[in-house]
């Protein structure tokens, strides 16, 4: 067993306070740098499990495209090739499923079979099982035994228990894209922004939304937001596009709140980009607010 390692005595200490620190300049550790680079005589094992759990977890957690070809290869070479696909179609079945229960096309409150999500996305078992296994965690799936599984459906608590959440993670979330965005995350929030001016069909508008929250939490740079903010935004939106009734007036107001993030976040203002975030949260309560005056007044 190797000995217990310090930051004084080994000399992986150097390599751990990079990682941790960031000091490569952008935080992301063994994704960019040559850490936990083992000296010395039974550290070889670090040197292992730094290039295949830390590299796996980076391909993982980050595009691969955007990985230097460098570690493509030492990925590939040890092993990684079949892993890279299957995570590749992984991500394409949880993507494929969320736009479906986004757009309502797997009906909320209805049952489907695996076998029936497979023909949906045309995708092989193994990634749709392991994209049921992941949507079940964040409540957009409900998984029973034997039966089958079952499309939740939403209700206004449901929408307002979830704005809850969402209201302040996509705060820090707009904080963080104003100080960490990159110039090529600029350019591109920039070209959004001119996109939401043009007109829209309810589903082209949807998608539009869908990928403007991919750019800011992309230009956050914190790879946990995704697993926080994806399942929230994808509910939400399933909600608002069930319940819209006047799409054009709807959209309308809803490019102009977009757009003014997008807006703080290239002048990399937090606190306006916060304020603006927040603009578009009560929007969407206010909106679940109607659809309960709206049941209420349809019982009357």
């Amino acid at each position: 067993m190797p000995a217990a390692l310090t930051l004084d005595s080994q000399p992986i200490g150097r390599g751990t306070v990079q990682l941790l620190n960031g000091e490569n300049g952008n935080g992301l550790g063994s994704v960019q740098g040559e850490y936990f680079m083992a000296s010395r005589p039974g550290l070889e094992w670090i040197s292992t499990i730094s290039h295949r759990y830390i590299g796996w977890t980076a391909v993982w957690k980050a595009p691969w495209n955007r990985l230097s070809d460098q570690h493509r290869n030492r990925f590939r070479r040890t092993g990684g090739a079949e892993l890279e696909n299957r995570m590749n179609q992984s991500e394409q079945a949880v993507a494929a499923l969320q736009r479906l229960i986004e757009q309502g096309e797997l009906r909320p409150g209805s049952m489907v079979s695996e076998r029936g999500l497979m023909e949906a996305t045309g995708l092989g078992r193994t990634p749709v099982r392991e994209a049921i296994q992941r949507l079940a965690l964040n409540h957009m799936l409900r998984i029973h035994p034997n039966k089958g599984i079952e499309i939740p459906a939403i209700s206004v608590e449901d929408q307002l228990s979830g704005l809850e959440v969402r209201r302040a993670v996509e705060v820090l979330a707009v904080g963080l894209a104003c100080r960490r965005a990159t110039d090529r995350d600029i350019e591109a929030i920039a070209a959004l922004k001119a996109t939401l001016s043009g007109g829209f069909d309810l589903h082209g508008y949807s998608e539009t939304v869908r990928q403007t929250h991919a750019l800011i939490i992309q230009a956050a740079h914190n790879p946990y937001l995704e697993a926080l903010m994806v399942p929230l935004q994808t509910l939400s939106r399933r909600f608002w596009i069930m319940h819209v009734r006047d799409e054009q007036a709807e959209i309308a107001h809803g490019k102009r709140l977009h757009q003014n993030i997008l807006q703080a976040i290239l002048a990399r203002d937090p606190d306006e980009a916060g304020a603006a975030s927040l603009a578009l949260n009560s929007y969407l309560v206010e909106f679940a607010l109607s659809v309960v005056a709206r049941m209420a007044a349809a019982r009357g």
